[in-house]
């Protein structure tokens, strides 16, 4: 109850009370405020107002109307009248601040606060909200201890509970935040509001998925009580959460319900899921949303539209249209101001994996899928000249300021200052700060006035041997141009970087860096792997420009020995290290496997996780729960002229072939082999069998691939295995 009627009255020279002509109209608006009837409320009001304009519990009471409307410009109106009659009213003061809150006036919401608890101290509900203007002005640490002394009064109070878990969050203070955000709702009474109720669960998901606790967090969405089961917020949340734990199927069927949440812009006027086995013929028009690096994260979709036999019209922010345009099958692009072109169907681009039943094993991830502009590519290389030494572009800030992604450009300073290599800002916007230290360090070129749309970014980008960059629309750009790319992350990242995973199934081309510990949010600090000496091995081994040969012999090749389980890849290598032992034209890779040695597989180094990752790899990936990583001094050898013969899987592949001469020789057999030698090691069911036979990660158009056939006897797979070897020398050497 926000409003009570003033004990004051009139009285005489005597001190006795004088009758109040108006008393039985204040009481009757009262009566109706406490009954729900706010018209009626106001009514009886204004009537008192026409003839007395400085009643206090008039003005009062319609200020507090106006509050309960969200009218908060007009509450402050009359409670402020009401303030010239009766300044040191406590629950009048109490009122003022929230209608000051209600604006974001932080201070001056303290200030009422402040003097309603001079006048009536120890309020439970004033010192919470006090707390609520103080976080409010990011002054979270006096916040918390609003919230604190509300709750010695009244420890069951689930409002300063609830505010308290926010500021701790707020302060990384996420064990703490998670045991105030639990406790609120054990105090929370059955009368609660379904809005607040919601808003407790979504803070509790929040401050678990904070801490990478995400299998409770997916508990805390789904133990939700029925009453708020299917609320729009509930549904986003345990969509994000899936989505990071990578099961596909349900993450993207709740990730629909983010149109119903109030932070998320509304949908387009007849936006829908696609039916993409009925868009043959039809005009489907593809709008943007969300942010930029969403955009080209999605854009990879619009080319499966096309091979559906869609005609592929897209609307996209005009930053980006200029790349939009390089996308394969898409017809016409324009821009959200222009004119809609005639359309059969419209969708939005981020519910084009749902509409595609995209799985973490399916992701269409063939790169590039962007590309820049030839006039652009040829402004830029010219302006930057001949590629020496190594170039290097790093991204450090994101322009959504979300403090946890970005970091301070002095932050990179270590690594700006390496000899040897050239830096180049890749960022349209660099904050004050970061200017004025730019002005005083000259640690890399500064590109951001030239760079009039992500177009220009693209051919900068295409420039360098290697991109950095935090979470942002950078890295997708890079990911998306197939450039060799490491991503640094915070401790906990956003969803499409999956969990634990220093690979991305987005972009093959990517490597992860993650915070190895929580370091609060002065920005993304990424873990020990991206020092100086790892930047130049991996430089070393960076893709060339374009006309720029590498310093390599004739016959220098990486081979890349891929197929599926039980298609008797280990067999077939081992036969080949022995057939061809003592030719110095090949190296057989031992791999680095998360995995302890057993002497009945494959012959490779074990290391336990945390050795793996300090480990310079020049490949590496996750597959069945392990780490697998190809040595770094095969870049040695290759540049040495050597053929290196190395067991991988195919989500490598591109990236390989973005770094080295690659050629992959594909080990197969017919699927009913495939099957028979599955069954027989006896680590699968029939169904699991089936399941993997399918699964099948696309390799590169622009590599070249040699099928060997293992569907004989072990020595005729060897044969054969070996011939398509010495033709992979053979053909590097013409």
């Amino acid at each position: 109850m926000l409003y009570r009627l003033s004990t004051r009255f009139r009285t005489d020279a005597t001190g006795r009370r004088l009758p109040d002509p108006v008393a039985p109209g204040i009481k009757a608006a009262a009566r109706h405020y406490r009954a729900g009837d706010h018209a009626a409320a106001a009514r009886a009001c204004d009537a008192i107002l026409d003839r007395q304009p400085r009643h206090f519990d008039a003005l009062h009471l319609r200020g507090v109307l106006h509050l309960e409307a969200r009218r908060p410009e007009q509450a402050l109106d009359y409670l402020r009248r009401a303030e010239r009659q009766q300044p040191d009213q406590p629950q009048l003061q109490f009122n003022i601040g929230n209608a000051l809150l209600a604006l974001h006036r932080w201070d001056a919401a303290e200030a009422a606060f402040r003097h309603s608890l001079a006048l009536r101290a120890g309020d439970v509900d004033t010192l919470n909200n006090l707390g609520n203007a103080l976080a409010g002005g990011m002054r979270h640490a006096a916040a918390i201890d609003c919230f604190r002394q509300a709750l010695a009064i009244r420890p069951d109070a689930p409002p300063a509970l609830y505010n308290l878990g926010r500021a701790l969050l707020a302060l990384d203070r996420l064990e703490e935040a998670a045991e105030s955000f639990r406790a609120a709702l054990a105090f929370a009474g059955p009368d609660i509001e379904s809005a607040r109720l919601i808003d407790l669960h979504s803070s509790l998901c929040e401050a678990l998925v904070e801490q990478r606790r995400y299998d409770e967090a997916l508990t805390v969405c789904r133990d939700a009580p029925p009453a708020i089961a299917d609320a729009p917020a509930i549904q986003w949340n345990a969509s994000l959460t899936l989505l990071m734990l990578g099961d596909y199927a349900e993450g993207w069927r709740k990730y629909e319900c983010r149109f119903l949440v109030p932070e998320h812009d509304p949908p387009r006027g007849g936006a829908t899921v696609l039916d993409v086995a009925r868009i043959a013929g039809q005009r489907v028009l593809v709008v943007p949303e969300q942010g930029r690096g969403d955009m080209i994260q999605f854009a990879r979709y619009l080319p499966l539209l096309a091979a559906r036999g869609a005609r592929v019209l897209v609307e996209m922010y005009a930053d980006l249209r200029p790349l939009f345009e390089t996308i394969q099958g898409v017809v016409q692009v324009v821009t959200p101001d222009a004119v809609v072109p005639d359309h059969d169907t419209l969708a939005p681009l981020p519910s084009l994996p749902h509409a595609f039943g995209t799985l973490l094993d399916g992701i269409p991830a063939q790169v590039p899928y962007l590309h820049a502009p030839d006039q652009r590519l040829a402004h830029w290389a010219a302006l930057l000249g001949p590629r020496t030494p190594r170039r290097v572009g790093v991204a450090w800030w994101g322009s959504q300021r979300i403090a946890k992604r970005s970091m301070p450009i002095a932050a990179l300073a270590p690594v700006l200052r390496m000899p040897g290599l050239e830096f180049h800002a890749l960022q349209k916007e660099i904050p004050p700060p970061d200017q004025d230290w730019f002005g005083r360090h000259e640690l890399a070129a500064d590109h951001s006035a030239a760079l009039a749309d992500f177009a220009d970014t693209a051919a900068l980008i295409a420039q360098m041997d290697l991109v950095i960059s935090i979470d942002t629309s950078v890295a997708h750009l890079a990911g998306a141009l197939g450039a060799k790319l490491w991503i640094m992350l915070p401790f906990s990242a956003d969803w499409r970087w999956l969990r634990d995973r220093e690979d991305s199934p987005w972009y093959p081309t990517a490597r992860l860096f993650r915070q190895a510990r929580r370091l609060g949010r002065r920005g993304a600090a990424c873990r020990g792997g991206v020092g100086s000496r790892a930047i130049q091995a991996r430089c070393l081994t960076a893709k060339p420009a374009p006309g720029c040969a590498r310093s390599t012999r004739g016959g220098a090749m990486l081979v890349l020995v891929v197929g599926p389980s039980g298609a008797g890849k280990d067999t077939l290598l081992n036969a080949a290290r022995r057939a061809l032992a003592g030719d110095a034209r090949f190296r057989f890779v031992r791999r680095v496997i998360t995995r302890p040695a057993d002497s009945a597989g494959e012959d490779h180094e074990p290391v336990t996780g945390a050795e793996f990752a300090i480990r310079d790899f020049a490949l590496h990936w996750q597959a069945h729960g392990l780490r697998y990583g190809i040595p770094a001094d095969v870049a040695g050898d290759v540049a040495r002229g050597v053929v290196v013969v190395a067991n991988v899987s195919r989500a490598v592949v591109a990236e390989a072939a973005a770094r080295f001469p690659v050629r992959v020789i594909a080990v197969t057999a017919p699927p009913q082999v495939l099957a028979a030698r599955l069954a027989g090691r006896g680590r699968e069911t029939a169904a699991d069998i089936a399941a993997r036979l399918v699964r099948a990660v696309p390799l590169p158009e622009n590599v070249a691939v040699e099928t060997v056939s293992n569907d004989a006897t072990p020595e005729i797979g060897a044969e054969r295995f070996v011939a398509a070897l010495s033709r992979a020398a053979s053909a590097v050497r013409q």
